[in-house]
């Protein structure tokens, strides 16, 4: 009897704490989030676009945003909100203020979401952090479960706790921003296609999804997409492997789910674009360049100069700036790399699709550089990235 009740007790710590200790955890980062928002300009755009999606008019938008923030967002908070001569631009002037809109309105779900929140009594203010904390907590929560596979209980919960704040979950869960809805989209996709492959439909769903959420993931989908299509391709029609195109198998899937999504993903990001005006090189001049207060008026043609301009000072940042300080990056590249040595030694179909999406995710770090070398901020775009790196790791050092 007392043998049983000792391995009863070690069930329980090492089955039941843990997970009891994650939902403390879960606890306390959320009421940390609530009670240390960040407002960033962004709060202003994404109650723009939401207002807009009722009353069509410049003038209404441009009054009833800045009403509303007057009234939800603390005073000192708000002040920050229109004091540089660009916020305070917009603030004075509704058309200004209304062209900048269709750089947040390319985010349909998520500008969808958060006006669907409103049904429920939430203002897009509070829709929004809600939408950021409840996203990051739901990520943590799917961090923990995969890890669950490879490691025990304590394991998984302290490198959760880790990856909470070194991964900028946490700071990106107290700001209006889409990317933590965007990062669980994306994680959990892979989790799905990985551990549960007879729910890739869902996850080719979610893949897909994800591109109405942010637009540039597009640089990760797509590639996943068409690897998976080619991989189940050859596979069905007996090809062999070749070295130049590494395996991305999902037991049971036909060629064509994936061949689909790809397309439909490519359509949803030409249609965004094409919608909402979408210009990379406007948005690139307006956020490294110099700030446009008319963003209709934009008719600076690209300049290569300018481009490798702004691409070399940037890429001078990664060395001598103040990277290091900014971006957790590098510490995950190094990461990323000692789980592929591992992973060189393990043969096993899902160590190599966790490894070729690995792949995938670090092959966006020189496209960003190039495309968007926003290098003090672009963490919130690699935060599925980081995710899948810590899994990876983990799930090769427990081999």
């Amino acid at each position: 009897m007392t043998g049983m009740r000792l391995d009863h007790s070690r069930s329980f710590l090492t089955l039941q704490l843990p997970g009891i200790g994650l939902l403390l955890f879960l606890f306390l980062f959320g009421w940390l989030a609530l009670a240390n928002p960040i407002y960033s300009w962004d709060v202003v755009a994404y109650t723009g676009s939401v207002l807009d999606w009722s009353l069509r008019d410049a003038a209404l938008v441009h009054e009833q945003t800045y009403a509303l923030l007057r009234e939800t967002v603390p005073e000192a908070a708000y002040g920050s909100l229109v004091a540089s001569e660009y916020s305070a631009a917009m603030a004075d002037n509704a058309d200004l203020f209304y062209s900048q809109l269709s750089q947040y309105q390319i985010k349909p779900l998520y500008v969808a979401l958060l006006t669907g929140l409103g049904l429920l009594g939430l203002d897009p203010v509070q829709a929004g952090f809600a939408v950021s904390l409840g996203s990051a907590l739901l990520l943590c929560l799917l961090c923990y479960a995969w890890l669950r596979h490879y490691v025990s209980g304590w394991v998984a919960l302290s490198v959760v706790i880790a990856l909470a704040f070194g991964a900028r979950i946490f700071d990106l869960s107290r700001i209006v921003l889409p990317d933590t809805l965007s990062a669980v989209m994306i994680f959990a996709a892979a989790l799905l296609l990985v551990e549960r492959p007879r729910h890739a439909i869902p996850a080719l769903v979610l893949l897909v999804a994800s591109i109405l959420v942010r637009t540039n993931n597009i640089l990760f989908v797509a590639p996943l997409l068409m690897l998976m299509s080619w991989t189940a391709w050859r596979s069905r029609y007996g090809m062999a492997r070749t070295p130049a195109f590494p395996a991305l198998m999902v037991e049971g899937l036909p060629w064509w789910p994936p061949l689909l999504a790809l397309l439909a993903a490519v359509l949803s990001w030409l249609s965004i674009s094409a919608i909402h005006d979408h210009d990379w090189w406007r948005l690139f001049h307006h956020t490294f360049v110099a700030s446009i207060h008319d963003l209709d008026a934009f008719n600076e043609p690209f300049s290569l100069a300018t481009w490798l301009d702004v691409v070399r000072a940037r890429l001078g940042q990664l060395f001598i700036g103040g990277f290091v300080v900014y971006s957790v990056l590098l510490p995950f590249l190094l990461l990323a790399v000692c789980g592929g040595l591992r992973t060189r030694r393990l043969d096993d179909a899902r160590s190599r699709s966790l490894a070729v999406m690995v792949a995938i995710a670090l092959l966006n770090v020189p496209l960003y550089l190039l495309l968007f070398p926003l290098v003090d901020t672009w963490d919130r775009f690699f935060l599925p990235f980081y995710c899948l790196i810590t899994v990876f790791t983990v799930r090769a050092s427990a081999r």
